[in-house]
């Protein structure tokens, strides 16, 4: 089970619609299971494609281009590099733990991706908490860890 105060549980679904349509993404910071602070980190989709050729991580054939024809869109995030060593420093500034990160899915329901399921594996028991803004005069907020490989999904209580 997984507290958080409902300030901080707001404060992500208020950042996941003031990047809608974009995916908004964050870090997740506080002690044991119970989430103390959110910390947007700017989501640079744009740059991602560029941080992944330069890696040779981009399959073979595929042009990630926008400009490209067929060019496959970037509509996942990407957590700034600077913004997120940023943030892990003002979490271990303030005495907090890292527990995980946040990110929205702004037209799809709140539960891991195949993509979120593979990153997760770098970062196993971590939170993965995800608000879907499927419909977005009702948002969902859902709590995952990767464990073993499998999706487990973890209550949320929000604290008044």
């Amino acid at each position: 089970m997984i507290r958080i105060p409902r300030e901080q549980y707001e404060a992500i679904v208020a950042h996941a619609r003031q990047e809608a349509p974009r995916e908004a993404c964050g870090l997740l910071a506080g002690q044991g299971d119970r989430i103390e602070q959110v910390y947007p980190v700017p989501n640079r989709a744009e740059l991602a494609v560029e941080f992944f050729a330069e890696r040779g991580l981009i399959p073979p054939g595929r042009d990630y281009r926008p400009d490209a024809p067929g060019a496959i869109a970037v509509e996942r995030f990407f957590m700034d590099p600077e913004d997120q060593f940023r943030a892990l420093r003002a979490i271990e500034a303030a005495g907090l733990e890292h527990l995980g990160s946040y990110h929205s899915h702004p037209a799809t329901e709140a539960y891991p991706s195949r993509t979120d399921i593979e990153l997760a594996a770098f970062w196993p028991n971590m939170l993965l908490m995800i608000c879907s803004l499927a419909d977005p005069a009702r948002p969902v907020v859902r709590a995952f860890r990767l464990v073993d490989g499998r999706v487990q999904e973890e209550d949320i209580v929000i604290e008044e």
